[in-house]
């Protein structure tokens, strides 16, 4: 069988089903205007006449990105033809050789760009006042003191595990503050040694 691709590219999807004559559409009774329910690519004179019904491709995405799902298809069938083979399933079942490189090359390109503290809504740290320390979940005007003193013992921390050199801070605790802070980048940890 010729190698099957994976894709969440919402153009690439559009241009590939349209090429090949499909049109976006869900199982009939199997959905409202707030929900389109199952998803499928109805192909005119295939297997799904009588079952589907055509919906928007606004529907048909939205749809889509609410259940996290990715695009299997396959551009050749193993004797050469254009194939109409397609599948939905979870963006977390897909294998990552299988992903698209377009699709890999763009989630490797937002990978590397940090996002900054005030884009996450984390605060870093190192950089954050008294006030923003307090506002962390768990922490507190003492504990918030705490931080600031530590890091103008210490230097900048390091690493946010460092957190549990401070009197009064457990794994627990850590834990619960590093979903809300970062050092250096978001939720960086030590490793276990």
């Amino acid at each position: 069988m010729a190698s099957g691709k994976a894709t969440i590219d919402h153009e690439f999807i559009k241009q590939w089903v349209e090429q090949r004559g499909g049109k976006p559409a869900h199982v009939k009774g199997r959905g409202d205007e707030n929900d389109p329910g199952i998803l499928r690519i109805d192909f005119p004179g295939f297997s799904g006449e009588g079952t589907l019904e055509e919906i928007s491709w606004d529907q048909w995405f939205e749809g889509f990105e609410a259940s996290n799902l990715a695009f299997l298809y396959q551009e050749q069938t193993a004797d050469g033809q254009e194939s109409r083979f397609n599948k939905l399933v979870s963006r977390d079942s897909v294998d990552p050789g299988d992903v698209r490189e377009e699709d890999q090359e763009q989630a490797q390109s937002q990978s590397q760009r940090r996002m900054t503290p005030e884009e996450s809504g984390i605060i870093d740290l190192n950089t954050a006042n008294l006030e923003q320390l307090e506002a962390l979940e768990g922490i507190g005007p003492v504990r918030a003191q705490a931080i600031i003193d530590y890091r103008n013992e210490n230097g900048p921390f390091e690493d946010i595990d460092e957190l549990e050199d401070i009197q009064g801070f457990d794994g627990v605790l850590v834990a619960k503050v590093s979903e809300q802070a970062m050092v250096g980048e978001p939720r960086k940890h030590r490793r276990a040694s």
